[in-house]
């Protein structure tokens, strides 16, 4: 307002003040130059604020974003201005960068605002450890949410090198840890280690001779039972060896009882691959999607052509 009032005053000074010498002017005169001064300032401050509009025409206005109502509108709105991310943009929700360190997830679809609401739970449970990126404002009917920002892994060797875990050994565990949902880790290595001694004695039990083999031809060799066990002991024996030395790494064995927490709770295998985990600016590894839950999918994605194993 100080700058329109300058403005004004400039203008008077400069048209109506000459050498300190006030003009002089009858009533008539002075209701017309009153007027004149209204209409000046009415003038300044109408250039003042549509220069302020078109400046925050130029740029995203959070809050602005907060009074659109409808999906297409919120979409549109972001793509204008804002950059719009891969990691963490599929059939459900689009990811936008809101600034060097937060991002904008806006739902795209009822199943988008599913998977919000179930972000939202996790953040609300405090019982949970905390191995996923953190919520600082959110639409309170699950439309959009501002999150942390992580710079995602781009592969399976980014992921391996960040956790110290080979990724196929993390597959394989997380899917035993679903089938056989062990109360922890060692309990996980007790059932593995059990079920390798239980295949070495059917092995023996089913061994036979040298001279049996002889015998045997290439068709019935395949389908001797003993066959099997020797390939399940081929992948349980490494599988046993990997997860002894985990247990060793507390770092490892860490990262692993904070997935197996959101197993426990839900979270399906379509949100813990590597492609879901990222490094904040803290150094710290973290999931920035987790709202793939066992109930989003059973309401939004069994009846669907969507793979299980991936919303994305």
């Amino acid at each position: 307002m100080a700058a329109k009032v300058k403005v004004v005053k400039k203008f008077f000074l400069e048209n109506f003040i000459i050498k300190n010498t006030y003009l002089q002017i009858n009533m008539a005169t002075k209701k017309l130059l009153e007027q004149f001064i209204l209409n000046e300032v009415k003038k300044a401050i109408k250039e003042a604020q549509e220069k302020e509009e078109k400046k925050a025409s130029s740029k995203f206005d959070f809050d602005f974003f907060k009074t659109l109502r409808t999906i297409p509108a919120r979409l549109n709105y972001a793509e204008k201005f804002l950059q719009k991310l891969g990691a963490g943009t599929g059939s459900s929700r689009e990811t936008f960068k809101l600034s060097d360190n937060r991002v904008l997830k806006i739902a795209k679809n009822e199943a988008g605002i599913a998977q919000t609401e179930a972000e939202l739970e996790f953040i609300r449970n405090n019982s949970i450890p905390r191995n996923f990126t953190t919520i600082e404002e959110f639409d309170p009917k699950g439309n959009w949410i501002v999150a942390e920002l992580v710079n995602p892994f781009e592969s399976k060797r980014d992921f391996a090198i960040q956790t110290g875990i080979n990724y196929s050994f993390y597959e394989d565990l997380i899917k035993t840890i679903q089938d056989r949902k062990p109360q922890n880790l060692r309990s996980l290595l007790y059932i593995a280690t059990q079920d390798l001694e239980e295949i070495r004695n059917k092995i023996s039990e089913l061994a036979v001779s040298e001279k049996d083999v002889d015998k045997m031809s290439s068709a019935e060799y395949e389908q001797d039972i003993s066959l099997q066990y020797k390939l399940d002991l081929m992948e349980l024996e490494p599988f046993v060896s990997k997860l002894e030395a985990l247990l060793e790494s507390k770092p490892q064995y860490n990262f692993m009882m904070k997935i197996m927490n959101l197993l426990e709770r839900g979270l399906e295998w379509g949100d813990l691959g590597f492609n879901h985990f990222g490094k904040n600016s803290k150094g710290e590894i973290l999931i920035y999607d987790y709202g793939f839950t066992t109930d989003v999918y059973k309401k939004y994605y069994r009846d669907s052509s969507s793979d299980r194993d991936s919303n994305y």
